[in-house]
């Protein structure tokens, strides 16, 4: 999840205030802008925002990014579009972006998307599984990167439509 990533370096990197989970010792690198005191493109995004996550005002990192309203908007489309139901509902989508801040260690994206997935139903039980499935994923990952180990996990394995061995799969009578 490259937005993901890239919202949670921005977030983290800014020292942006955390929405959910106060932490005094995060002092913005760069101001918010006020919800209360924006106008026009700012407000209608600012509002835009907050009902999508069913928050007050919008998240944080957002206050920061509407110093440039069109990079706010485009930033905010596509954000919206990947956690919009599809192929995976928006829970799954929410529970993908947490794993993944976790693996990163991004205190911003794991308070936001935590609070995301508890508002989408997630049970105690199922978040302790992400929690114990993301550990185990990242340290072998990592135990893995640290070795330069290829992976091999194709070996012996043939390719749907393909014979063992590489050659095409044999006719159908």
């Amino acid at each position: 999840m490259g937005a993901v990533h890239g919202m949670n370096g921005v977030a983290d990197g800014l020292r942006i205030p955390l929405d959910f989970t106060p932490d005094p010792t995060r002092v913005p690198l760069m101001p918010l802008v006020d919800p209360a005191a924006a106008e026009g493109p700012v407000k209608t995004l600012f509002d835009e925002i907050a009902v999508f996550f069913a928050m007050p005002t919008p998240p944080n990192l957002y206050r920061v990014l509407a110093w440039d309203p069109g990079y706010a908007g485009d930033q905010w489309r596509y954000v919206r579009y990947l956690f919009s139901d599809g192929q995976l509902d928006r829970l799954s989508k929410h529970v993908v972006a947490l794993a993944a801040s976790m693996a990163a260690r991004s205190a911003y994206g794991i308070d936001f998307h935590h609070r995301e997935t508890r508002r989408l139903g997630l049970s105690d039980e199922a978040m302790r599984e992400v929690v114990f499935v993301t550990e185990q994923f990242n340290a072998v990952n990592k135990i893995g990167a640290c070795l330069q180990l290829e992976p091999d996990m194709q070996a012996g394995l043939s390719r749907p439509g393909r014979a063992a061995g590489g050659g095409a799969a044999p006719e159908s009578p």
